[in-house]
């Protein structure tokens, strides 16, 4: 993440005013992890919302084993079908999806190919090249402790196969 602006911890301030909007409306937890890694506990279409109005832009976007809502009436509730989702899009960098069910990276790709093509995102044209040339590639499982979330190892210690989706922008 470009230099991304300092998030006040409760108790920092002496006027007790938060720093900023961010850290008010959307941030539960923060903890920096390294100079250019901060780990956030969010509820995130909120965050991310904050992050754009705070001019921020990221290198990586990690969605990992997020619910694919499988049943037609949820579809809304999928990310690239939610209203943030042009938020997630303007704030750049590589999206990386994982997931246990290869038709939701399917339908995140496609919703990127068709939100750029008819100019209902303009933040999904970046993303265009690769949502049109890659596709979701089956994970191996690896190691015991290899799994990078808690979902994944337990997927991978019954047998079920796992995918991954990775979209630079171009």
């Amino acid at each position: 993440m470009d230099s991304a602006p300092d998030i006040a911890k409760e108790g920092e301030n002496d006027d007790d005013e938060p720093e900023n909007d961010i850290e008010s409306s959307a941030v539960e937890t923060t903890l920096a992890i390294s100079d250019n890694v901060l780990l956030v506990r969010a509820e995130l279409s909120d965050f991310w919302r904050c992050c754009w109005e705070a001019g921020w832009k990221l290198d990586r976007h990690y969605l990992l084993y997020p619910n694919p809502y499988p049943l037609k009436k949820s579809l809304k509730s999928r990310w690239y079908a939610h209203p943030s989702f042009p938020v997630l899009l303007a704030l750049g960098g590589t999206l990386v999806v994982r997931s246990n069910w290869g038709t939701y990276l399917e339908e995140f790709s496609k919703s990127i190919v068709y939100s750029a093509q008819s100019s209902l995102c303009p933040a999904a044209t970046p993303y265009l090249p690769s949502a049109q040339a890659r596709a979701p590639k089956q994970l191996q499982a690896g190691e015991p402790g290899d799994a990078w979330t808690n979902f994944e190892e337990k997927y991978h210690a019954c047998g079920e196969v796992t995918y991954e989706l990775i979209l630079p922008q171009q």
